[in-house]
């Protein structure tokens, strides 16, 4: 069944407050807006991509590619006696809610998954602390950072920082995109971080707490569950972060991907992928339909690499899975690149740069692939602020 995509950035707050009605921050709105158009990018032809930006109708013309390979922007062209599945980047009561508008709205023939309480455990980090529990315990043999520790107030966390090895890492339990994190590098807390984790826990009940890691690479693994017990696996994806927050993915086959964790992990990747597609056959294999991706990453520990298999999994579609879908469709194999999300917060200033990569940068194709260039995955003017793109 054909499907209807709806970009909606940082639904986990959304699913934490429960209701149809929630107001998402202003940042999320315009991020909504800006990078509406992404779907455009791992949806499959015959769907179609759900925005309220006219504008980008007019960008799908400008796309360098061959547009058959696309889904249709949802105004240009609904078939009325055809069914499509309600797509959203990721569910939540509030997403559900716009896809009933959308149906009453307009003459699509929409049918819409139902809500399941189930969904909010899920989505949240105690699944997360789940999962990382019992890949640790089917992996007795691999050294596995500790499991994540939940505080339910501060003094509790006082307490345990006064006594722990520095630094860790204190997350809230409903976030996106690297946001939802204070790192605590002294064995007391000031003033603005009892405020933050005060905050936190009102607002959510509660925070986890782990070791703080030597980083040197983050990657995700990424796999969809058919609802019915079954975890397909869809590739890797290696990423980049700044202070914690999300900023691209790297653009290459899963040949090179794989052999450049592999190469600094010191061991293959397939046990791990085994083992993760297992637990969360046992965790989400029935509960849910949809994308999962699971955050990884690479740390330094007494000189030698270490893999941490669970950081995050993501109830959702990733930027991981964008990526992945990126390359497999529009990046030429002897090509290499990256795929970027950057924040304007100046009016103008995103449209400024564009311009001058689009001069710069001119894409060039062979066999209806980019082997050098730039591309812009959404549509840019005066008024955006964040942008999608390639380079390669």
């Amino acid at each position: 069944m054909p499907a209807l995509h709806l970009f909606n950035p940082g639904h986990e707050t959304a699913v934490l407050l429960g209701t149809p009605f929630y107001t998402p921050p202003r940042n999320v709105v315009i991020m909504t807006q800006d990078l509406g158009c992404l779907p455009l990018w791992y949806a499959n032809p015959g769907d179609l991509v759900y925005t309220r930006k006219t504008a980008n109708t007019r960008f799908v013309q400008t796309i360098p590619f061959d547009t058959s390979l696309f889904p249709s922007e949802f105004c240009t062209d609904i078939n009325k006696s055809t069914i499509y599945t309600a797509c959203p980047w990721g569910i939540s009561p509030h997403v559900l809610h716009q896809f009933q508008q959308i149906k009453k709205e307009t003459i699509i023939n929409l049918v819409i998954p139902e809500w399941k309480e189930r969904y909010t455990t899920l989505i949240g980090r105690k699944t997360t602390v789940l999962c990382h529990r019992q890949i640790m315990e089917l992996c007795s043999d691999v050294e596995i950072p500790a499991i994540p520790l939940l505080f339910h107030s501060g003094s509790e966390i006082e307490d345990y920082i006064s006594k722990a090895t520095l630094p860790v890492i204190v997350k809230a339990p409903y976030s996106s995109s690297g946001k939802g994190l204070l790192w605590l590098r002294k064995p007391f807390l000031s003033t603005s971080e009892k405020n933050w984790i005060k905050g936190t826990i009102q607002r959510q009940r509660f925070v986890s707490i782990e070791k703080g890691l030597e980083k040197t690479m983050d990657f995700a693994m990424e796999f969809y569950s058919d609802g019915k017990g079954q975890i397909q696996y869809e590739g890797l994806s290696v990423f980049n972060t700044e202070k914690g927050a999300y900023t691209g993915n790297k653009l290459a086959s899963q040949i090179v991907l794989q052999k450049e964790i592999e190469e600094q992990a010191e061991k293959t990747l397939q046990p791990i992928r085994e083992t993760v597609s297992q637990v969360l056959e046992n965790v989400y294999g029935r509960e849910y339909r949809g994308y999962l991706g699971v955050d990884m990453l690479l740390y330094q520990k007494n000189r030698k690499t270490h893999l941490h298999p669970c950081v995050e999994v993501n109830m959702r579609f990733t930027m991981g899975l964008v990526a992945l879908r990126l390359t497999e469709r529009f990046v030429h194999p002897e090509a290499e690149g990256k795929f970027y999300i950057t924040y304007h917060k100046e009016k103008g200033e995103a449209e400024k740069e564009h311009q001058q990569l689009l001069s710069e940068y001119s894409p060039e194709l062979r066999d209806g692939k980019i082997v050098k260039g730039y591309v812009s995955l959404c549509s840019v003017s005066e008024q955006t602020h964040y942008r999608a793109f390639i380079l390669v």
